[in-house]
């Protein structure tokens, strides 16, 4: 399995964009308060025998 990351623009408070086709989950760390990140996790792609995951974040 491969895991791509990528910092995003402030999303607002709500969870970034899912940056590929099959959404995963949405993590508020640490309840989502301020200075704490907000993650979504998605698959971006299947490839032969494993999966790339794409991990979208931002600082609340």
């Amino acid at each position: 399995m491969e895991i791509k990351a990528e910092r995003v623009a402030f999303g607002g408070g709500g969870c970034p964009a899912k940056h590929g086709f099959q959404y995963v989950k949405c993590f508020y760390v640490d309840g989502g308060r301020k200075g704490n990140p907000v993650m979504t996790v998605a698959v971006e792609s299947y490839g032969l025998g494993g999966m790339t995951a794409k991990v979208t974040w931002y600082y609340r």
